[in-house]
């Protein structure tokens, strides 16, 4: 372990590892920023800059440069402790929302595309049509369902945050 170094456990650090694989192999993000992520979702406490540095072993710019893709994606924060002089970095409770709502967005543009597309069809391209009404009705679908899932987080989300009713005794 390098000294400085957050102790997470094996466990978490295997997780830590595999996360900056599986953003890394889809083409999410890179492998860094999927390490620097699992790691912030690991910690017991936000961590800094030099913190992820040490503790994942990558440079002051890389981290730096993935810290801040993070905070464009929503899946981090900036956060300032008392006593600390030092920015730190935590995921904030609604990060999986807004990966969600980033993905949504992406969706309506597809969707966005091939009603642009159909719109602009002559009668004769059949073929054409049929293709854009079936990418139009799948991410019609997917639409729908991210909503869904969205509605359900925040429904989690809220309840999560509702103080736990105290049956009586009475």
């Amino acid at each position: 372990m390098v000294a400085g170094a957050i102790e997470v456990g094996e466990a978490a650090r295997r997780f830590v590892e595999e996360l900056g694989l599986l953003v890394e192999d889809t083409g999410w993000m890179s492998r860094t920023a999927g390490r620097v992520l699992g790691l912030l979702l690991v910690a017991e406490r936000p961590l800094s800059q030099p913190e992820l540095c040490r503790s994942l072993q990558v440079s002051a710019g890389s981290v730096s440069t993935v810290t801040r893709l993070l905070i464009d994606k929503r899946l981090i924060k900036r956060v300032a402790l008392t006593g600390e002089r030092k920015v730190m970095f935590e995921v904030p409770a609604d990060a999986w929302s807004a990966m969600e709502e980033d993905g949504l967005r992406v969706v309506r543009r597809y969707r966005s595309l091939a009603d642009a597309a159909l719109a602009g069809l002559g009668a004769e391209q059949d073929a054409a049509r049929a293709g854009l009404e079936r990418m139009n009705r799948y991410f019609q679908i997917v639409d729908l369902r991210m909503q869904s899932v969205l509605s359900e987080l925040a429904s989690t989300r809220s309840t999560a945050s509702s103080p736990t009713p105290v049956e009586s005794g009475a």
